[in-house]
């Protein structure tokens, strides 16, 4: 067993389209959420959204989520 130390692996996908069926897009988002504390986390990911996107090109972006719980 791999001890994570309050780790955890998160992967979301999705397919959508902007405006017709003939415009289709998929998007992917990979990230790990850190217990910061009981009630606190904080979650670094990377994203990728492929096919007829808004710019007209495959789009990669990265940021970081913070969570709090109440």
């Amino acid at each position: 067993a791999i001890d994570l130390a309050g780790l955890g692996l998160g992967v979301q996908g999705v397919i959508g389209t902007w405006d017709t069926f003939d415009n289709i897009h998929y998007g992917l988002s990979v990230g790990v959420a850190i217990a910061a504390s009981e009630s606190i986390t904080v979650t670094p990911h990377i994203s990728a959204v492929f096919g007829d996107t808004t710019s007209g090109d495959n789009e990669f972006t990265a940021g970081v989520n913070l969570g709090f719980g109440f």
